[in-house]
């Protein structure tokens, strides 16, 4: 591994019919270069939209629609900063 890379973690486990995943990434040096902090904040604030609307009564649909458009939203900023 060399400075600025980043290390991904993914586990996994089921039992009894229940399953777990988690995910993890950090970088090899402890700090993120500002490209990689912009991608992980948008996916931080996708997860925590997503996890703000899943509920009762909302769709899939719904929650997926929100977190494309923050993610497409967020990428394309990145890019084009002046949109």
């Amino acid at each position: 591994m060399r400075d600025g890379d980043l290390v991904l973690i993914d586990a996994g486990c089921e039992y009894k019919g229940y399953a777990g995943d988690i995910t993890r990434t950090f970088p090899v040096n402890g700090k993120f270069t500002q490209a990689q902090r912009e991608i992980y904040d948008i996916v931080l604030e996708s997860l925590e939209t997503s996890l703000r609307l899943y509920r009762p009564g909302t769709s899939i649909l719904e929650v997926t629609g929100e977190v494309v458009r923050i993610m497409v939203s967020g990428l394309v900023k990145t890019r084009h900063p002046e949109r």
